[in-house]
C-alpha cells in the first residue's frame, strides 16, 4: 500500500455496535473495585531520585507491578506513564531519567504475564502455547487477556491520581510497539491524559494483520495464523474469532482519545504492518502528528524521546500549576 493509500486507510473491519457501551461498562466496573495498593521503596543510587514499586491488584486479583521514578522534591509532579514492548518488561531506570530530571514522575507498568513481575491468572480451555492476543478467546471477549491488560491501565491511572506526588491535571503516556498500542489504550480510556507518544503501535486491525503475516512476514502477528493452523484449520470460526478480537483492537479505541498525539513510524517496518499502524493514526480525532522515518523499521527511531520530552515540557508549562 503506497503512502497515499495509507493516509486514507481506516482498517479492514467494522467496529461492533456495542463497542463503546461495553467499554464504558467495563471501565465503570473497574473504577468501582477496591483500589488497594502498596508502595515499596527501592534502593536508588541516582542523585535526588526516588525509586519505588507500585503494586496493585488487577481485575482478577493478580498482582500488577509498576516502577516509579520521581524527583525527591515534595511538590506535586506531572506523571508520564510508560508501556513496554511485547514479551518485555518496564526496563531499567536509566532510560527514564531525562523525564525525571525534568521534574516529572515516570510510572512504568509491567504488563501482566510477560517479562516483568506482573502476574496473569487467566484460565482458559484454549491454547496457552503462543500469543497474548488469542489467550482466553475460547471463552469469549470477557476472558481475553488483553482486555484485562487494558483494564489494568484504567486502574493504574485511577490509583496514580490518589498518590501524593501526582498532579492529576498533568498526565501523559508513551510507548512503542505493544507499548504504542497500550499508550493508545491509556489515552483512550482515561480522558485526563494530555499527551500520548505512540510509536509503531501493535494490537490493531487483526484481520489485516493476519492476512499480511502469512508466509513468515510480520512475525509480531504470527500467533493469529498459528491459531487457525492449530485450532481452526478450515477457518470455520474465522468471523467469530475476529469479532471477539474487535473488542481489543486499539484502532477502534483511538477515536476516544482527547490527548495530543505524537505518532512515530518507520516505513521499513517488517514486524508490524504499516496498514495497521495507519489504521490507528487515521482513527484519532484529536490533535495529532505523524513523524515518518523512511529508512527505519521496527527499531529505535532517533530523536523520539526528545520529541516527546519537548512536547511534554511545552504542554505542561502552558497549563496552570
Amino acid at each position: 500500500m503506497d503512502q497515499t493509500a495509507l493516509e486514507k486507510y481506516y482498517g479492514s473491519g467494522e467496529i461492533p455496535e456495542d463497542f463503546d457501551v461495553l467499554w464504558d461498562t467495563w471501565i465503570t466496573e473497574v473504577r468501582q473495585m477496591p483500589s488497594e495498593y502498596e508502595i515499596i521503596e527501592q534502593p536508588c543510587f541516582y542523585k535526588d531520585v526516588i525509586y519505588e514499586w507500585l503494586v496493585f491488584r488487577g481485575t482478577g486479583g493478580e498482582k500488577i507491578y509498576c516502577h516509579i521514578l520521581r524527583p525527591q522534591k515534595p511538590e506535586k509532579k506531572p506523571v508520564l506513564f510508560q508501556f513496554h514492548g511485547y514479551s518485555a518488561s518496564s526496563g531499567d531506570m536509566f532510560e527514564k531519567l531525562p523525564y525525571v530530571y525534568n521534574d516529572m514522575a515516570v510510572i512504568a507498568m509491567d504488563t501482566r504475564g510477560q517479562g516483568g513481575l506482573s502476574e496473569d491468572h487467566t484460565i482458559t480451555k484454549g491454547s496457552t502455547w503462543q500469543g497474548h492476543i488469542v489467550r482466553g478467546i475460547s471463552e469469549g471477549r470477557e476472558n481475553l487477556l488483553l482486555r484485562k491488560v487494558f483494564l489494568d491501565i484504567v486502574k493504574l491511572v485511577q490509583i496514580t491520581k490518589k498518590l501524593p506526588f501526582c498532579n492529576s491535571e498533568k498526565m501523559a503516556c508513551m510507548g512503542f510497539s505493544q507499548g504504542g498500542g497500550l499508550s493508545v489504550v491509556c489515552a483512550a480510556l482515561n480522558p485526563e491524559i494530555q499527551v500520548a507518544g505512540i510509536g509503531y503501535p501493535f494490537l490493531s486491525d487483526y484481520r489485516k494483520a493476519c492476512e499480511l503475516s502469512k508466509n513468515g512476514k510480520y512475525q509480531a502477528y504470527e500467533e493469529l495464523g498459528l491459531y487457525f493452523k492449530v485450532r481452526d484449520p478450515l477457518h470455520e470460526r474465522e468471523e467469530e474469532f475476529f469479532r471477539i478480537l474487535d473488542y481489543i483492537d486499539v484502532s477502534y479505541l483511538a477515536k476516544r482519545i482527547n490527548a495530543k498525539c505524537l505518532c512515530f513510524c518507520g516505513l521499513q517496518d517488517e514486524l508490524v504492518p504499516l496498514e495497521t499502524q495507519y489504521a490507528v493514526f487515521n482513527q484519532i480525532r484529536a490533535e495529532k502528528r505523524m513523524y515518518i522515518y523512511p529508512e527505519y523499521g521496527h527499531e529505535v527511531l532517533p530523536g523520539t524521546g526528545e520529541i516527546v520530552l519537548r512536547e511534554l515540557l511545552d504542554v505542561f508549562k502552558s497549563m496552570k500549576a
